[in-house]
């Protein structure tokens, strides 16, 4: 487990997608999973596209990767995870900007990293922090992602911010929470998140608001999880191993975002 060498792999079927897909992950359907992984960010093929991988390969980034790996997985006793990287979907404003050309996918045994030829060290070590503590709590939950909700997904983005800020400051966070009031973020927790914090994962409703469709402001779930972690947080004291135990409802208790 680690890298994977899908340098290697681009090199060979850059123009089938599918394929990479077929060879990540082989038990489901390749075209299926990429329509899925495309939507956090994975690449279409294109000759910009292939001027990225090119790039990324002189940056080194799969050997800095595999460091940033290294790291963390002996300082948190982290998980073995497979860690594939390929070039972000570069056609959607929201990758290119909003998320300064970083994005990924988490599970308990894999990573996917998305990135653009944007030399940027410390951004590819926040961006591997934030899904590695998505592995390293799913790994510690004993959940199957089938059971989990929709407070657990809201906790677990704000923990893995959390991680961020640790280790590689604020500049490198996303803080979804700074797009809205804290006003309209109390609002929507006791309105429509707080009634529905028991939907699961794999339903539309979760979906819905994790990521802010349906008349939900974009990233609204994201924002309202950054704000409970914090809120916690301030009242609280909680390390970063301890972070991949905590159960979700705890994270609700004492906590200075719903009291105050």
């Amino acid at each position: 487990m680690g890298i994977i060498k899908t340098d290697e792999w681009l090199e060979e079927h850059f123009t089938n997608p599918f394929k990479l897909c077929e060879l990540a992950v082989p038990e489901v359907d390749s075209r299926s999973f990429y329509y899925y992984v495309k939507r956090f960010g994975m690449y279409e093929p294109s000759e910009q596209t292939r001027d990225v991988v090119k790039k990324l390969k002189e940056q080194d980034v799969w050997n800095k990767v595999d460091r940033f790996y290294r790291l963390y997985k002996k300082k948190w006793s982290g998980p073995e995870v497979d860690i594939y990287i390929f070039p972000i979907d570069l056609h959607q404003s929201f990758f290119r900007e909003r998320l300064k050309g970083r994005s990924g996918l988490a599970y308990k045994n894999k990573i996917f990293l998305f990135l653009t030829d944007e030399k940027d060290e410390k951004g590819w070590e926040a961006l591997f922090i934030h899904e590695y503590h998505h592995a390293a709590r799913m790994a510690k939950q004993k959940k199957e992602i089938s059971e989990y909700t929709l407070l657990d997904s809201l906790m677990i983005e704000g923990l893995a911010e959390h991680a961020v800020l640790l280790y590689c400051g604020k500049k490198f966070t996303a803080r979804w929470e700074n797009d809205f009031s804290s006003e309209m973020l109390k609002y929507y927790w006791k309105h429509i998140y707080e009634p529905n914090v028991a939907a699961n994962r794999e339903s539309v409703l979760h979906d819905d608001l994790l990521l802010g469709r349906r008349r939900i402001p974009r990233m609204m779930g994201y924002a309202i999880g950054g704000k409970l972690v914090d809120g916690y947080l301030r009242n609280n004291s909680l390390s970063i191993k301890e972070s991949f135990d905590i159960q979700a409802e705890k994270l609700l208790v004492n906590n200075h975002f719903l009291d105050e």
